[in-house]
């Protein structure tokens, strides 16, 4: 409401319009430098925890086992929820639209990027 009023008000209202533009920009770009470093982040809280541990082996099987239930959970989610939600509104058959999923439903495998 108030971007809506401030542009009606033309000359006067340019200081105020000059400051959301300034904000605009000033969070976009922390938001760009949040995203560069949280990969720094991300790998000195996995090396604090690493060093800290003191059985390493105990963390990489628990790391594996929780990637495998993350995994099986994602492809249960794609192969029978998905197509099970698509059919019970749709009554139509899941594999015509699973067909259109394909792209979006391996890339959750992949790495994520922004």
């Amino acid at each position: 409401m108030f971007g809506v009023t401030a542009s009606n008000l033309e000359d006067r209202a340019e200081p105020f319009l000059t400051f959301f533009d300034t904000m605009t920009i000033l969070v976009i770009r922390l938001l760009n430098w949040i995203i560069w470093l949280t990969p720094v982040e991300v790998a000195s809280l996995i090396t604090t925890a690493l060093l800290k541990a003191s059985d390493i082996e105990s963390v990489f099987t628990s790391m594996g086992i929780f990637v495998l239930t993350h995994s099986i959970g994602i492809a249960f989610h794609q192969v029978v929820l998905i197509p099970l939600a698509y059919f019970t509104t749709t009554r139509k058959n899941p594999l015509y639209f699973m067909g259109y999923c394909v792209r979006p439903c391996l890339s959750v495998f992949g790495p994520p990027s922004t």
